[in-house]
C-alpha cells in the first residue's frame, strides 16, 4: 500500500524526483521527466547523472554544496534535453547515509525554470541596455567608468595600468532626422553603434549616454 501511494505521487508530480547512488548514477527518477528532459525514466535509470549536464562545472559545485552542507536548496544549473536544448533548472536535494553513516547518494527535486530564467534575463536587458542600439544605457555606461576610475586611485600616480575615456557624437545628427526622418536616424546611430562595437575588446564599455552621445570605457 505504502508503495503503491508513493507511485501515485510520482505519477502526478509536475518537477522531477530523482535518486542517485554514491557513484553519482541514477536509480531512480519519476515519469514527469519524459515531458521536461523527453527521455523516459528508464532512459535515464542507470546513466550517470552528470550526462545531462552540458557543464560539468555546474554538476560539480552542486556535488560541493551537497558534500559541504548534506543539501543544497533551490541551487541553480542547467540541463541538456534529449533533442539538445538547455533549460534552467533549480534544485533541492539532501545526501543519503547507509547503515554506517557513509555518503550513499543525493535524492531531491529538480524543477524547471527556464521561462523564469528568460523572463529574469529579459528583464536584466532591458535594464542596462539601449533598447534602440543594444549598447549599454547611460546608467551601466557611467558605472563601468565610476569602476574604472575606482580600481586605479582616480590618480595618474597611482594608475599602473591607464585607462582611457571617449566622448563623442554625431555631428549634424539633427538634420538627417529633419531630411530622412527618425526611421533613418534611427538606423544611423545602429550602424555607428556595430561600427564601433566591432571595434572594441569584451574589456572595454560602449555605451549610448544620449540621443547621439555615446560614451567609451577603454
Amino acid at each position: 500500500e505504502t508503495d503503491q501511494h508513493f507511485q501515485r505521487i510520482m505519477n502526478t508530480m509536475q518537477d522531477v524526483f530523482y535518486r542517485t547512488d554514491a557513484q553519482g548514477i541514477t536509480r531512480y527518477v519519476c515519469p514527469a521527466v519524459k515531458h521536461v528532459l523527453g527521455y523516459s525514466a528508464e532512459e535515464i535509470c542507470g546513466q550517470p547523472a552528470a550526462s545531462f549536464y552540458p557543464d560539468l562545472s555546474e554538476r560539480d559545485a552542486l556535488v560541493a554544496e551537497i558534500r559541504a552542507k548534506g543539501f543544497a536548496h533551490d541551487f541553480p544549473g542547467r540541463m541538456r534535453r534529449k533533442d539538445g536544448t538547455i533549460i534552467d533548472i533549480s534544485v533541492s536535494t539532501h545526501s543519503l547515509l547507509d547503515e554506517q553513516g557513509q555518503y550513499a547518494g543525493v535524492e531531491g527535486i529538480w524543477r524547471d525554470i527556464t521561462q523564469r530564467k528568460t523572463l529574469e534575463r529579459e528583464l536584466e536587458r532591458l535594464a542596462t541596455r539601449d533598447n534602440l542600439t543594444g549598447l549599454a544605457n547611460r546608467s551601466v555606461a557611467m558605472q563601468a567608468l565610476n569602476l574604472s576610475f575606482e580600481r586605479r586611485g582616480g590618480r595618474r600616480e597611482r594608475a599602473p595600468n591607464p585607462y582611457s575615456v571617449l566622448i563623442f557624437d554625431l555631428d549634424h545628427f539633427k538634420i538627417i532626422n529633419d531630411t530622412y526622418g527618425h526611421v533613418a536616424g534611427d538606423q544611423v546611430l545602429r550602424h555607428v553603434a556595430d561600427l564601433v562595437t566591432l571595434q572594441c575588446r569584451t574589456t572595454d564599455t560602449f555605451g549610448r549616454v544620449g540621443g547621439e552621445e555615446f560614451l567609451l570605457v577603454l
